[in-house]
């Protein structure tokens, strides 16, 4: 069982990916990005976040290179991202939110 806050860590994978260049990130460099705002997850735990980030909202492609994921942000991810679509399990950017 989780002990974060799920729809926080979802939005800042999101937000995260944002950032990036190509909209993607390696495993690692969320874990570290995530860890810098208060949220340190295992390697599983990323994984089950961003299998859902996958599979429940459309926003992001979890690719695999060996044995580490990939994240990248779909155009769905990034209009949740900027806050335009609100789903469900993601929280809400708040107004001008950045990393």
């Amino acid at each position: 069982m989780a002990t974060y806050d799920r729809s926080q860590v979802r939005l800042l994978i999101l937000l995260i990916l944002q950032t990036q260049s190509q909209y993607q990130a390696h495993q690692e460099t969320l874990l570290k990005a995530l860890s810098a705002q208060g949220f340190t997850l295992s390697r599983d735990n990323l994984h089950i976040e961003l299998a859902w980030l996958e599979n429940t909202a459309d926003a992001i492609v979890d690719r695999m290179s060996g044995s580490v994921h990939i994240a990248l942000l779909t155009p769905a991810g990034l209009e949740i991202a900027q806050g335009v679509v609100e789903i469900p399990g993601i929280d809400r950017p708040l107004p001008g939110q950045a990393l």
